[in-house]
């Protein structure tokens, strides 16, 4: 396999142990910049790699782990509303502010 491949697999990975999404087809995932955090005890030692996947306008997305979290629709612009960003991790925070 080569990098693109691999970038792949590990996000559906990722994303299909937060969320449950049907849909009949998927886009490929685009990547939209690197998230590096000196400042959190985990950015020291981790890199994000944020990505943008573009789902069908029918598609049904739920949250896996009911009991840890929650999830809703929102939109892009309401999420640099406070209190929402505040409490958003800092990881979060700066996709936000891309979005």
């Amino acid at each position: 396999r080569n990098w693109k491949d691999n970038l792949e697999i590990n996000f559906f990975r990722e994303l299909g142990e937060e969320l449950d999404i049907r849909a009949n087809h998927f886009l490929e995932p685009k990547v939209l910049g690197l998230i590096n955090d000196d400042d959190d005890d985990a950015g020291l030692y981790h890199i994000g790699i944020l990505m943008i996947l573009d789902l069908p306008e029918h598609a049904e997305v739920s949250v896996r782990e009911t009991d840890k979290i929650e999830g809703c629709w929102i939109r892009a612009k309401d999420l640099t509303k406070a209190p929402l960003f505040e409490s958003l991790e800092t990881w979060s925070q700066f996709a936000v502010e891309v979005l």
